[in-house]
């Protein structure tokens, strides 16, 4: 908490500081200092500040990606109760097949291992939003080039 207090006046002012995701709310918290000034005579000062920090976070999602080796192809994401399952677009299949044929792995066992869940990892928002930017984020980095 940041304030300052003219004495002269009697001017006070503040404002809260919180952490990231903080929410000031309020409780109040109330001193009283005593002064003295250059003559002997006695200044009050009433310093009251009204604040509540609560740890208020953003809806975060849990995303989880499923690969074949390095490449994408479905996500998912929970939020809460919402969840999404979705599919990339069929050129993510495509790009794995051909690369799963330029490493002569095509129907192996070698293929099916290669299929593995990442995550999770918590992302800010709904779980329909996370799941709409991430597939748009994957796409746009994998398939650039096709």
């Amino acid at each position: 908490m940041a304030w300052t207090s003219d004495v002269q006046t009697g001017v006070e002012s503040g404002f809260p500081v919180g952490a990231e995701n903080d929410e000031i709310e309020a409780v109040c918290l109330t001193s009283e200092v005593r002064i003295e000034d250059k003559k002997g005579r006695l200044v009050l000062v009433c310093v009251h500040l009204s604040l509540k920090i609560s740890n208020r976070r953003e809806n975060m999602a849990a995303v989880e990606i499923l690969y074949w080796q390095e490449i994408p192809s479905q996500i998912r994401v929970k939020e809460g109760d919402e969840k999404v399952n979705m599919e990339l677009d069929h050129r993510m299949q495509e790009r794995i097949d051909e690369v799963a044929t330029e490493r002569g792995i095509v129907g192996s066992d070698e293929y099916i291992e290669a299929w593995h869940w990442e995550g999770p990892e918590e992302r800010p928002g709904s779980a329909q939003e996370v799941a709409d930017a991430l597939k748009k984020e994957l796409e746009d980095k994998f398939l650039s080039d096709s």
